[in-house]
C-alpha cells in the first residue's frame, strides 16, 4: 500500500507469513513517520512501531486508535478497537544475562508477545552466578517451545542454556560491553562461533529475535492443536 513518495507498506504479511511488518522509528523523519503510522492502523487496524524514542510518542498517537507504549522496550503497538491480535498459543521464554540486556530482552518479548505467543522471562541470570540459571529453568511456569537469550560483554549465557535445554535458543548479542572488542563485537563473536547449536540474529536485534522465536512458537503450537484434536 503507498503511503506518498516515501513509502510502500505490507500490510498483508502477517496473512502471507503470520508475521506483520514492524514499523521502524528510527531513521524516519517525523511526518513520515506519522503518516506510515496512520496508513497502516487505517487499513490492517493495528501495528507496531520499533524503535520509538519517549520524546517521538506523540506522532503516532491518534484519535482513532489507542497507543500503548512500552518505554524500555522503545516500542509501540497501536490498536483500533476492532483490533484482532494474533494468539497462536506457541510459547517464547525471554532470558537476560544482566540488567543492562533487559532493555532489548523486552523488545523480543513484546514481539513475540504481539504477534500471538506466550511469553515469560527470566532476567540477570548471567553465566558469572551459574546458579541464577539453573534457578530461572526450573522456575519456568511452562515448558517453553523457544528461548530468546539475550547478552552482552562475552555472551557466555546462549551457548550455556543451548547445551542445557531441548527447545531451540535464539540468542540475541547486545552491544552492552565496553573497551577492546566492546560494543557488541565480542558479543555477535561468541554467539557466532558458539559450540553448541544455536541461531543468532544482530546485536540489538531484539524484534527480529521476536519473530524468529514467535515463528518457531507458532509451528510447535499447531502442532500441538493438531496432535491434542487428533
Amino acid at each position: 500500500m503507498r503511503v506518498g513518495q516515501f513509502g510502500d507498506l505490507d500490510t498483508r504479511r502477517l496473512d502471507r507469513t503470520g508475521t506483520p511488518e514492524v514499523i521502524l522509528a528510527e531513521g524516519k523523519r517525523d511526518e513520515h513517520l506519522a503518516q506510515l503510522c496512520e496508513a497502516f492502523v487505517d487499513e490492517a487496524d493495528w501495528a507496531i512501531v520499533s524503535r520509538l524514542t519517549p520524546d517521538r510518542v506523540s506522532l503516532v498517537e491518534g484519535e482513532a486508535w489507542e497507543t500503548d507504549y512500552h518505554d524500555e522496550a522503545r516500542l509501540a503497538v497501536l490498536r483500533t478497537d476492532e483490533a484482532q491480535l494474533p494468539d497462536h498459543g506457541g510459547r517464547v521464554a525471554v532470558v537476560a544475562a544482566g540488567t543492562s540486556d533487559v532493555g532489548v530482552a523486552e523488545e523480543a518479548r513484546l514481539t513475540a508477545r504481539l504477534t500471538g505467543s506466550r511469553t515469560q522471562r527470566a532476567y540477570d541470570v548471567g553465566v558469572a552466578g551459574p546458579h541464577r540459571l539453573e534457578r530461572a529453568l526450573a522456575g519456568m511456569e511452562t515448558e517453553p517451545d523457544v528461548y530468546v537469550c539475550v547478552a552482552g560483554r562475552e555472551a557466555a549465557l546462549p551457548t550455556v542454556l543451548a547445551a542445557s535445554v531441548d527447545p531451540p535458543v535464539v540468542a540475541v548479542p547486545t552491544s552492552i560491553g565496553y573497551g577492546h572488542g566492546g560494543g557488541g563485537e565480542s558479543s555477535l563473536s561468541s554467539v557466532l562461533q558458539s559450540c553448541a547449536p544455536l541461531l543468532a540474529v544482530n546485536i540489538d536485534a531484539g524484534v527480529p529475535a521476536g519473530l524468529c522465536a514467535s515463528t518457531i512458537a507458532r509451528q510447535v503450537g499447531r502442532a500441538r492443536r493438531d496432535r491434542d484434536t487428533a
